[in-house]
This record gives structure tokens, sequence and C-alpha cells, in this order.
């Protein structure tokens, strides 16, 4: 089993919130920094971003790409690529086209006159960024060093390579899934949250929820006298019914914006990461599909995030889940 460790709140620069003051945070650091960008993109979609990218790779930096196969179809591949190709970089996409596999973490890498630096995030490039809300969670010294090894091994790396970097990374609290490296080590710290009581609670704000292991462990943790309180978006009929015949409080979370947080927490100690708890997301390392990265907080770090996803749940409408399930039928897939 790999070794891991929470982030040192050292590592922890800051924590940005929502979407499109992330998108503008993120724009105003390239704007700064200047130099080398390492990408690892889900989608990309929004010409200021491409703008600011190319203001980057005029001032000399190198950008290195790792896309998920699904980029190769969008018209805005072209100008990044043909951008790569002018600063002598590397554009990859991840499993060589497979399309069973999907390269769905978000990462932004930095090279600063202090040292690295790494945006952990679930932020996307695309303008449906002005009615999302996230967390960013910018880091800094040896976790971002760890980010960018495993960034940087798959892009290069042979499969021993990755999977190094990714065991090395999860004792700085960096928890990634990489199905090409054989490893599931944000399955495995999800789980133990969601598992694991470091306290008396369990807190579970998701995008979606379609996983009977999860749901399971949800119910097992209501049942075993946790404070249990789940917010979601999306979630499948099976698990949206087993919920609620448990008698666990949860609702769905709406209105004009479109929450995208996965923060798991029990206490201070949790995990915020671009997985949701979608069954292809926590399944074994021989059964994942999706490449995704997140942190292992605790302590202070913890607390900070923790408070971020919570005041982001703000000016939403909570509709409890047995409401829900009144008002009509639930798609049986999410």
């Amino acid at each position: 089993m790999t070794r891991i460790a929470p982030i040192a709140q050292s590592n922890v620069a800051r924590v940005v919130s929502g979407g499109a003051e992330a998108l503008q945070q993120l724009m105003q650091r390239m704007s700064v920094v200047g130099g080398n960008l390492g990408l690892d993109l889900y989608q990309i979609n929004d010409a200021r971003f491409l703008g600011a990218v190319e203001r980057m790779a005029a001032s000399g930096g190198r950008i290195e790409v790792l896309g998920d196969a699904r980029v190769a179809g969008l018209a805005t591949s072209e100008p990044l690529a043909k951008l790569v190709q002018r600063t002598h970089g590397f554009f990859k996409a991840y499993g060589d086209g497979n399309p069973r596999l999907y390269q769905h973490a978000k990462n932004y890498h930095f090279q600063t006159p202090s040292g690295p630096e790494s945006w952990i995030t679930n932020l996307t490039p695309i303008p449906v960024n002005e009615i999302r809300t996230e967390l960013s969670i910018v880091t800094v010294g040896a976790a971002a060093e760890a980010a960018q090894a495993v960034s940087r091994t798959a892009l290069y790396g042979t499969r021993a390579q990755r999977s190094g970097a990714i065991d090395a990374a999860a004792g700085q609290g960096l928890l990634v899934n990489d199905p090409l490296a054989r490893r599931a080590v944000l399955s495995e710290g999800i789980l133990n949250v969601l598992d694991h009581p470091g306290a008396n609670d369990l807190l579970v704000i998701t995008k979606a929820l379609e996983s009977k292991r999860a749901t399971r462990a949800i119910i097992d943790a209501h049942r075993g006298g946790r404070d249990v309180k789940v917010y979601l978006r999306d979630v499948a009929a099976p698990d949206a019914q087993a919920l609620v015949d448990a008698g666990v409080p949860a609702w769905q979370v709406s209105g004009k914006l479109r929450p995208r947080v996965n923060a798991i927490f029990s206490g201070d100690r949790g995990v915020v990461s671009s997985a949701f708890l979608w069954r292809s997301m926590l399944a074994g390392p021989e059964r994942v599909r999706t490449r995704d990265m997140g942190l292992l907080l605790d302590g202070a770090a913890g607390v900070g995030v923790r408070d971020a996803a919570i005041a982001g749940l703000a000016g939403f409408d909570l509709i409890p889940l047995p409401k829900l399930l009144k008002s009509g039928p639930l798609s049986a897939h999410v």
C-alpha cells in the first residue's frame, strides 16, 4: 500500500473559490510569472485563456500539455498545438486516444523565482466558468515539486517512472489516480475518509454520486452515529433512493451557479480533488478509467479548505433529497 501523508500547511499558498474568480487569478498569475507552463487539461475552449498562454509563449516560456483525448476534437486544440510547437514544447493526448480512458485532472504548473508552484483544481478553461463554483488550491514547495514530477512523468516517463512519481507524491499529500500507471491512490484516500472517521462527522460535497461503494460508506457512517451531511448536484436514482431509505441528510444543490467541488471531510481531515463519486473514479487500480488528482488535507490546512467548501454553498437552493425524488424520476446514471 502506498504511504499517504497530508500536505504540509506551509505548502498551501492559498485557496481560491469560484470558477470565474479562479480563472481570472490564474491568468493574472500567468502574466506575472512568465516562463515555462505545464498544463493538464480535460477541456479548453476559452479565448481569454488561450491569449494568456500565447503571452507566456511570447515571453520565451516552454509549454507542455497533457490533454484528454477529446481535446484533439475541439477547435481550440489547433491554436494551442501551434503555441506548443512555437515554444518547442510538447503536446500529448493521454492514453493515445483510447476512448475508455479520461485525463480528468486539471493542473497548472509554473516555475517562479521562489520555486515551483502548482494549482490543483477543478478549473477548466471554458466560458461556462462564469456560472461555476470550484476550489483551486495553490501549492508550493515539496507538494508543487511532487505535482510537477507526476505530470512530467505522465508526459515523458515509463510506466515504472510514472508509478514511482505517484507513490512519492502521496507522501507530500498529492493523491493521484492514473490507469496507465496502475495507481488509484486518490480513490484510496477518498474511501479512507469515508470509511474511517477522524472525527464524529462526515461532510460530502460532490458534483455527482453514482457509486455503490461510496453510497454504502456514507450510509454506514450515518448508521454508525457520525453527523453526516451530503450536498450534491447530480445523483443516480439508485444512490439517491438508498440515501433516502437510510435517512441520510442529503440535499441537491441547485440554482444559477453550478457547483463542481469534490470535498470529502471528516473533521479537519479531508480530500479535495477533481474526481467525483463515480464508479469509474473510485475503482481499484485495475478498473479505474480516469486520471485525477487531489490533495489530502489535515489540521490548519484542512480547516481553511473545509471552510471554503462550505462557504461555496452559500446562495444556492438546497432541495432535500426526498423532495427531489418525489418531484419526478431520476436517471439511472449521471
